[in-house]
């Protein structure tokens, strides 16, 4: 895929639409929430660069669409949504995640 707006990237998918239906109220507009650094950095010296990376994502395209991010107290960890929203793989999920340290962590849509 080429560059997607955040809005746009946690909708896109490499797979037929069936695959990716979701049934728990998933809303585009809420993409900040769904945007996690993919586990497999969890633990390792790169995470706390990857997250502030993504959190200064977060801020750029936030102010570009002249919504003000929730505060803290508004909006859960991502350790409690993780609980939440686990990751759902996919039959045949075999489409590696290297390349990326971001992670829809709601749904897998890689």
């Amino acid at each position: 895929c080429g560059m997607f707006a955040p809005q746009t990237f946690v909708m896109h998918s490499h797979r037929s639409p069936d695959k990716r239906t979701c049934h728990w109220g998933f809303e585009s507009a809420k993409w900040h929430c769904y945007l996690h650094v993919n586990q497999k950095y969890l633990g390792t010296p790169e995470e706390k660069k990857l997250k502030i990376i993504l959190e200064e994502m977060k801020e750029k395209f936030s102010m570009r669409s002249g919504k003000r991010n929730q505060s803290k107290t508004d909006a859960p960890s991502g350790m409690e949504l993780q609980s939440w929203y686990p990751v759902i793989k996919q039959e045949g999920d075999h489409v590696s995640q290297t390349h990326s340290f971001l992670h829809p962590r709601c749904i897998n849509l890689k």
